[in-house]
């Protein structure tokens, strides 16, 4: 597992099952208000502050 930094090789081996084989996707559908992803702004003029954005 990688913590700080790794090869490409070692990071990909981690997602696979433990026989070795690469497991089946499975997707998922989310509703449009569920958190995606969050980022933060810098802050610049004022404190720093978190940006949720949504899956719709």
């Amino acid at each position: 597992m990688c913590f700080s930094s790794c090869f490409l090789d070692e990071f990909l081996a981690g997602g696979k099952n433990a026989d070795g084989s690469i497991p089946d996707l499975v997707f998922e559908q989310f509703p449009f208000d569920h958190p995606v992803f969050i980022n933060f702004t810098s802050g610049t003029t004022g404190l720093p502050k978190g940006l949720v954005h949504s899956a719709g």
